[in-house]
């Protein structure tokens, strides 16, 4: 479209419907930074973070267990060392 390439990944509803992590701001939601830098280690396989530092450890855990993705977990596991 108008000489630009457009790109859509598609999350599980199971994942997208999950409002545990999202913060209601009084006409819409938004994904904590936890949730949604679960989104993108899910959607995009070798994304890299540079500072996980300002990210709660406890609950990244909390709420990967919504992906279902063994592949998602021991990505986690690895960035964090356990």
């Amino acid at each position: 479209m108008d000489g630009r390439k457009y790109f859509y990944r598609k999350i599980k509803s199971s994942i997208l419907t999950d409002s545990s992590d999202l913060e209601y701001k009084g006409t819409y939601w938004i994904a904590t930074k936890e949730k949604a830098s679960l989104d993108t280690l899910y959607l995009n396989k070798n994304y890299y973070f540079d500072n996980i530092s300002v990210l709660d450890k406890e609950k990244i855990l909390e709420i990967l267990p919504i992906y279902k993705n063994k592949s998602l977990e021991k990505r986690i596991k690895e960035i964090y060392g356990f």
